[in-house]
């Protein structure tokens, strides 16, 4: 489960890093949508796996997992305001026409980089404090491992 720990939290920052950067070059957005929706599927596996207390510690996959799904509610509130504004047929030409999800928003609300940047920083932060805080436990286990002296 350790190694399993450690692929999810440095994929969950490549992901993070590389949809930063997909935000601002439409080029990597292809790449970032494939990576997301990978991670958004390991994110399930590993949130199973952290609800039965198998990786640890769980709050942290816990926090990272749901956070997957702050992003996607987000994105969802979003399109269903632009399909009440314009309708389905109409959004489906919008949609198809925009070179990633950030542009799209990004010309229909105004105030999209305000709230999407500070959750772009989340994202980040909240992967550096994975990584941090799954280190310091993979490291406490291993010393507790070997402070056990037999007999």
């Amino acid at each position: 489960m350790k190694t399993l720990g450690w692929i999810f939290l440095i994929c969950y920052l490549i992901d993070a890093v590389v949809s930063t950067v997909a935000t601002y070059v439409p080029g990597a957005s292809l790449v970032s949508s494939a990576i997301t929706n990978s991670m958004v599927v390991f994110s399930i596996v590993v949130f199973v796996l952290a609800m039965w207390g198998k990786l640890l510690p769980r709050k942290v996959f816990l926090m990272l997992t749901l956070y997957y799904a702050v992003l996607a509610l987000f994105g969802i509130v979003l399109i269903a305001l632009m399909i009440f504004k314009y309708g389905v047929e109409e959004f489906t030409h919008i949609a198809a026409a925009a070179t990633s999800g950030s542009r799209l928003f990004r010309g229909e609300f105004a105030w999209f980089d305000i709230v999407h940047l500070p959750m772009l920083c989340t994202w980040l932060g909240l992967a550096i404090y994975g990584l941090v805080t799954y280190g310091k436990t993979v490291q406490q286990t291993q010393t507790s491992a070997t402070d056990v002296s037999p007999g």
